[in-house]
C-alpha cells in the first residue's frame, strides 16, 4: 500500500498547482490521473503499437465513449506507480503519493479501499466559493482556446453532487483549506500552500515560497 495524500477540490480550486508546488520538495510525488491518461491518450496516437493489453482495453473503451471500470483504472494507476518506481522517479518509504483526481465518485472511493492500492493518510480539500472557481474555470478555457459557460457549470454541478458528498466519508481525515485570495491579493497559492504543509506536518523550505 502506498501512503497517500488526496488533493482534492473542484475545478480551479488550485490541485495541480500545489501538487507541482509540493513535488518539487522531493519529499512528495505527484500522480494526477488526468495527466496519465492524457499521456496514455497521446501514445495512443503516437505509438500505438506501444499500447499494454490494459491500455488497449482502456483507450478502446473511451473512444466508444463508455465509462472506464473502476478496476481497469485502478490497475492503470498501480502500474503507473510500478514505472515509476523501477525509473527511480517514486520512493515510496521516502515519498508521500499525493493523488490528484481521484478518487471522484463514492463508488471509487470504495473500489479504492477494497484494492488496497493506497493507503490513505489524509485528504486536503481546496474550497472556494463557486463564483471564483467559475471565473478561474473560465480563465482556463480560454487559454485552451474554448470559451464555454455551460460546460463550466456542468463540471462543477457534476463536482458538488458527486464528489463532495464523497470527501465527507473520510471523516476526521478531511482537511478543508480556503483557497479564497484575502482582500488585497491577486492569489493566494503561497498561503495556501503554507496552510497545507502545516496540516500535513511538512516543513517548509525556503524554496517553497519562491
Amino acid at each position: 500500500m502506498y501512503k497517500t495524500v488526496i488533493i482534492a477540490g473542484g475545478h480551479g480550486a488550485g490541485k495541480g498547482t500545489q501538487c507541482r508546488m509540493l513535488a518539487k520538495r522531493g519529499d512528495c510525488f505527484h500522480l494526477s490521473t488526468g495527466d496519465e491518461f492524457e499521456q496514455l491518450k497521446n501514445k495512443s496516437e503516437e505509438s500505438p503499437h506501444e499500447l499494454s493489453t490494459l491500455e488497449r482495453k482502456i483507450v478502446e473503451t473511451n473512444v466508444n465513449g463508455n465509462y472506464v471500470p473502476d478496476e481497469l483504472v485502478l490497475e492503470f494507476l498501480g502500474n503507473c506507480l510500478q514505472s515509476y518506481q523501477e525509473k527511480g522517479l517514486y520512493v515510496p518509504n521516502k515519498q508521500l503519493l499525493l493523488a490528484d483526481g481521484f478518487p471522484r465518485t463514492e463508488k471509487q472511493r470504495s473500489s479504492l479501499e477494497k484494492s488496497g492500492l493506497l493507503y490513505v493518510t489524509s485528504v486536503i480539500l481546496l474550497e472556494a466559493p463557486k463564483h471564483l472557481l467559475m471565473k478561474r474555470m473560465l480563465v482556463d478555457r480560454k487559454d485552451e482556446g474554448r470559451n464555454d459557460d455551460e460546460f463550466a457549470e456542468k463540471r462543477l454541478r457534476k463536482y458538488e453532487e458527486l464528489t463532495l458528498p464523497m470527501l465527507q466519508n473520510y471523516g476526521d481525515k478531511l482537511i478543508r483549506i480556503d483557497t479564497t485570495p484575502p482582500k488585497g491579493m491577486d492569489n493566494s497559492k503561497e498561503l495556501v500552500h503554507g496552510l497545507i504543509l502545516a496540516a500535513l506536518g511538512l516543513e517548509q523550505e525556503d524554496d517553497d515560497v519562491a
